[in-house]
């Protein structure tokens, strides 16, 4: 008798560590007043213009590839290219705090910063952070023109870049070297892409 009592026990004992087992843990009820988790708040992305240069130039294909690649890589920034005239353009509104980067020659950047050439006072808005591409200023013509020197272009229709670039400035530069000003061509202040489209119409 004393033996089934004990194997009832046990029995009983074995069943209840399992029923417990099986019930699992139950979630306590909530307290009134305890707020529950919140999501976590979504980042804002920070928009960031980037200004390049006209279109069909150097500037504005490489400031969409540039733009691109920020918005790729760094987390929670967008980057927007936007054409402009280019260098003193760029620098102005840099200057401005219209637009947050752009592009420009280096030597329109240190003419801002000196006051210099296009500048009558020194402009200093703006930091430096890295080194492009190294530029080459270079000039073509038609060869029916005969155009073969800076001196020939006296008398011609010349493409001298978009109002605000860096490369009316230079152009303005290497006139003055042949003893030419603005005064003794037809200045056309037209980007890279109609420069060379008016061209292909010339032909």
């Amino acid at each position: 008798m004393k033996k089934r009592i004990a194997l009832l026990l046990i029995f009983a004992f074995v069943l209840s560590i399992g029923l417990m087992g099986c019930g699992g843990q139950q979630e306590e009820p909530q307290q009134s007043g305890e707020s529950t988790p919140e999501e976590p708040a979504k980042v804002e992305q920070t928009q960031i213009t980037l200004i390049t240069g006209s279109t069909g130039g150097t500037y504005y294909a490489l400031g969409g590839a540039m733009a691109n690649t920020f918005t790729k890589y760094l987390d929670n920034i967008q980057v927007t290219s936007q054409p402009s005239g280019a260098s003193v353009e760029n620098i102005n509104r840099l200057n401005a705090g219209e637009v947050e980067l752009g592009i420009a020659m280096n030597n329109i950047a240190d003419d801002a910063w000196n006051g210099q050439n296009s500048y009558s006072e020194p402009v200093q808005n703006f930091r430096a952070i890295g080194v492009v591409y190294p530029e080459v200023f270079q000039g073509v013509a038609l060869k029916e023109t005969g155009i073969k020197t800076i001196e020939d272009l006296k008398g011609k229709r010349v493409a001298v870049g978009p109002v605000g670039s860096g490369t009316v400035i230079l152009t303005q530069l290497v006139l003055e070297e042949a003893g030419l000003t603005f005064n003794d061509i037809t200045a056309n202040y037209d980007g890279f892409g109609d420069a060379s489209g008016k061209m292909k119409d010339v032909i």
